[in-house]
């Protein structure tokens, strides 16, 4: 397995997925069917996490039963030089496009170049579309920061190093007009990302990988959440990513753990306005969180995992009242969450998981949240990333 790592991931990057002889040019389909069943003990519309402004998709899944983000993908080799895909979301009624890019397959040297619209490289999770996530629903981090993940128009670089380890560098640059900018009115640039992955196996049992994330916005113009209250200023997210996964001699069918935490950081500056009463404040934003995972496969098809996440804000400016009415002012709580969930993955195109969530996201308040998912691929799709 020397090297398999290494390989797996460059195959990934530089290779499309492989097509049946004679259909070289036919887009693949792929359907994603996700749908859940949700309970909470606490009122969904009240949900908040405090100091931090949400975007659109931060808020809860409906309760009862519900279509999850179901997903119809469409990919190809265009001609010998670039190959596309896009990916159609739906849920509760409304559809999304995802992501809808080219990529080029031809310049060679461990570098490609990807445009159109697509999920940014930032951090570790967010590079995965939401049916290859180990839970139900995001970390509380990239609900507070991205809605849920972090997606937008642009073009990025990516370049694998000829090194014995992986080392992998993806630069982005964006039109800044998706949450967490959302107020790029000018065009143009409006957000960069800069990401470098560094990975390799231990042994033939073990594999790990590092990252390091930088996302940027110098001029937001009424970022706006769900409340219709803005942010005008530049922000700032730094990211460092950890993943280890373990499999006795190489072999993940019947035992495998997979582990993986993120840590956050966001700076802002700027300021605030509160919609209902039309006045503003400086604001100085200090957030920063983390989540850290851990899922073990104890024998073929059936899994366990657990999971914890934790934010902190502590932010300031001229006026408090209007931090106060803007949820902006966290008044020194914490949000957090624990998590636990198994689910039974009877072969790679079906899964039903089954999970439990104590949300104390808002002060004083312990929500017990229940989820049954299932999860079914029909179609053509291809290997996900490490």
């Amino acid at each position: 397995m020397k090297r398999l790592y290494l390989t797996a991931v460059i195959s990934l990057v530089l290779s499309p997925p492989t097509m049946a002889a004679g259909t070289e040019y036919n887009p693949q389909i792929s359907l994603i069917l996700d749908g859940r069943y949700s309970d909470y003990s606490q009122n969904t519309a009240a949900y908040a996490l405090p100091g931090f402004q949400l975007g659109d998709e931060a808020g809860l899944n409906p309760a009862g039963f519900a279509i999850g983000e179901s997903e119809i993908t469409l990919s190809s080799n265009i001609d010998q030089d670039f190959s596309g895909q896009a990916t159609i979301a739906f849920a509760d009624g409304e559809s999304s496009v995802e992501e809808a890019y080219v990529q080029t397959l031809a310049i060679g040297n461990g570098i490609t170049v990807k445009f159109g619209r697509f999920l940014s490289a930032f951090g570790y999770l967010n590079k995965h579309h939401a049916h290859a996530w180990d839970f139900a629903d995001a970390p509380l981090m990239y609900r507070a920061l991205f809605g849920a993940t972090l997606k937008d128009d642009g073009v990025q670089l990516n370049y694998i190093l000829p090194a014995d380890l992986l080392m992998q560098v993806s630069a982005e640059v964006l039109s800044g007009n998706a949450f967490p900018a959302a107020g790029n009115i000018n065009g143009g640039i409006g957000a960069s990302v800069l990401h470098f992955t560094l990975g390799d196996d231990i042994g033939v049992s073990q594999s790990w990988q590092l990252g390091l994330s930088h996302w940027q916005a110098n001029n937001i113009l009424e970022r706006s959440d769900a409340s219709a209250n803005t942010f005008s200023g530049r922000s700032k997210i730094n990211a460092l990513d950890a993943v280890y996964k373990w499999a006795p001699d190489g072999n993940k069918l019947e035992r495998n753990v997979r582990m993986q935490m993120e840590v956050f950081k966001r700076s802002e500056d700027g300021t605030i306005s509160d919609s209902a009463s039309s006045n503003t404040s400086s604001y100085t934003g200090d957030q920063s969180g983390w989540y850290a995972q851990a899922v073990y496969q104890f024998v073929r098809g059936w899994s366990a995992g657990v999971r914890r996440d934790r934010l902190s804000a502590r932010n300031s400016g001229s006026d408090v009242a209007v931090l106060n009415d803007t949820g902006i002012n966290s008044n020194g709580y914490d949000p957090k969450r624990s998590s636990v969930m198994l689910q039974w993955q009877p072969s790679e195109f079906s899964r039903i998981r089954l999970q439990f969530n104590n949300d104390k996201s808002v002060a004083n308040v312990s929500d017990k949240q229940m989820f049954v998912q299932y999860t079914f691929s029909l179609g053509a799709h291809g290997a996900h990333s490490f």
